[in-house]
């Protein structure tokens, strides 16, 4: 009985790290898209004023 617990509450965990991590990541995903497209928005403008 007690493995069974303790199975669940491992299960329990990873899903809990797994969603969190997701959340972060969608999170944290489009403030770097934004970033590189700037970044790469600017890099010909920068080439076009030289």
């Amino acid at each position: 009985m007690e493995k069974i617990i303790s199975m669940k509450f491992a299960v329990v965990i990873f899903l809990v790290v797994t969603s969190v991590m997701s959340i972060e990541a969608t999170r944290l995903l489009p403030e770097e898209t934004l970033e590189t497209m700037l970044q790469s928005e600017s890099l010909p403008h920068v080439d076009n004023h030289i």
